[in-house]
């Protein structure tokens, strides 16, 4: 089964007119449209691919299983609109696209691995100091503390400054 996370597939607009459908709708309806549909998400979320089991199928999609029985084989035989094995079927559609969406999955995830590990070499030179639990010796401290304390600042005599000038105009 592939891994997928994405929850939603493309769904053409015009699917409604495609031959398949429209014979499959002749027999079944709108009804049928919905049956097809939602076996469609049945197959998505199994991963492209499900069990012909028609009991688990008609739990899934929520219908008898009468009914999804005749749909599910003349959707097989008659309007080829699903393949099967005789075990499990599937959409020959829907597995292209879920290709194409594992296949882009892939290269994201292969594009951020790429970017982290140029980031990761790219890494300042913070990287290279030595771990405080490595260094042996104690740290002397050349910073003055009494600047710390001073209440007159650059900022505070450029201020002084400009009201002055300004009073004086």
């Amino acid at each position: 089964m592939r891994k997928i996370k994405q929850l939603y597939f493309q769904h053409d607009v015009v699917a409604s007119r495609d031959e398949k459908i429209l014979l499959m709708r002749s027999r079944y309806g709108a009804r049928g449209y919905g049956l097809f549909w939602l076996i469609i998400e049945h197959l998505f979320i199994s991963g492209g691919q499900a069990s012909l089991d028609y009991k688990l199928i008609s739990m899934a999609i929520g219908e008898d299983r009468r009914t999804v029985t005749s749909f599910l084989n003349d959707c097989i035989d008659v309007f080829k609109l699903f393949a099967s094995d005789g075990q499990t079927f599937w959409s020959e559609r829907l597995n292209r696209d879920l290709d194409q969406i594992v296949s882009k999955s892939i290269a994201r995830s292969n594009a951020a691995k790429k970017r982290h590990n140029k980031n990761k070499n790219n890494s300042s030179s913070y990287d290279n100091l030595p771990d405080n639990d490595s260094v042996d010796g104690e740290y002397n401290c050349d910073a003055n503390a009494e600047s710390l304390h001073n209440t007159n600042s650059a900022i505070d005599n450029i201020r002084e400054d400009e009201i002055t000038s300004s009073k004086n105009k």
